[in-house]
């Protein structure tokens, strides 16, 4: 009976999905492509705790442009036995055309559990980000507004497809809501949804590795115009421990 609870589960999750995929299709489009380089590093400090860090940039225009660098830092804790939770805070140094740079602040909190379906492994992560910019020395927000404070709900799938020994190869697909909670209402409550689609491989006990396709559908300021972007996102996850505690290897964040 659990087996079937979990599938119907989601099933109504990713029925949830597609169905917020096909109202951001509805808007008018303006189309980007983007190229995201991450390095993860998970330290394993105790049975309970785990320091997440990881670093990356990021570039447009099939990479004729840097776009991003950023850094980010979260610690890690048990709340029950399969839901845990980490809290931390991220830096986002956002280069515009020109001379419009943006440094954003953000600070987090997130949920994350799993459980199994079948053979595949179904991932739900849980977050809420507050997001603060500063141009020139001054507090401002990309969309004109004092304070974002974002929400955002992404479900993975990760299907084994090959296993010899400690390399392992397999799929990821999934997607991602991103809602935000802000002063000036729009028409929909709905920032942008972001489709997964990648490979992810496990070169030994402690080292992972993904290569994903990112479909991104971002709300502009104009609440008519959405903006589409093809991101081809490769990371690198190490995990370092002396201690073995529960949380496994996570390669897309």
């Amino acid at each position: 009976m659990k087996s079937w609870k979990f599938i119907a589960q989601s099933l109504f999750l990713m029925i949830f999905h597609l169905a917020g995929y096909s109202c951001l299709s509805q808007n008018s489009k303006s189309y980007s492509n983007q190229q995201w380089f991450q390095y993860y590093n998970q330290l394993v400090i105790s049975n309970k705790y785990t320091l997440f860090t990881d670093a990356g940039f990021r570039t447009a225009d099939n990479i004729s442009r840097f776009s991003q660098w950023l850094v980010r830092a979260s610690l890690g804790y048990p709340i029950t036995k399969k839901l845990n939770g980490a809290s931390g805070i991220a830096f986002f140094y956002h280069i515009g055309k020109g001379s419009n740079n943006v440094l954003e602040f953000r600070p987090f909190q997130e949920l994350n559990t799993e459980h199994s379906l079948w053979l595949s492994t179904i991932h739900h992560r849980f977050r809420t980000e507050a997001r603060i910019y500063r141009q020139n020395g001054s507090v401002i927000n990309r969309l004109q507004q004092q304070f974002d404070l974002r929400t955002r709900y992404r479900l993975l799938c990760n299907i084994p497809l090959l296993s010899i020994k400690t390399q392992k190869i397999s799929i990821n697909v999934g997607n991602e809501f991103f809602y935000s909670f802000r002063l000036v209402p729009h028409k929909t409550p709905m920032l942008g949804n972001r489709m997964l689609l990648g490979v992810a491989g496990k070169t030994s006990k402690n080292i992972t590795w993904s290569f994903t396709y990112n479909a991104q559908w971002n709300k502009m300021v104009n609440p008519d115009l959405i903006e589409k972007t093809d991101v081809v996102w490769i990371a690198l996850t190490r995990r370092i421990a002396r201690v073995t505690n529960s949380r496994g290897l996570r390669t897309i964040n």
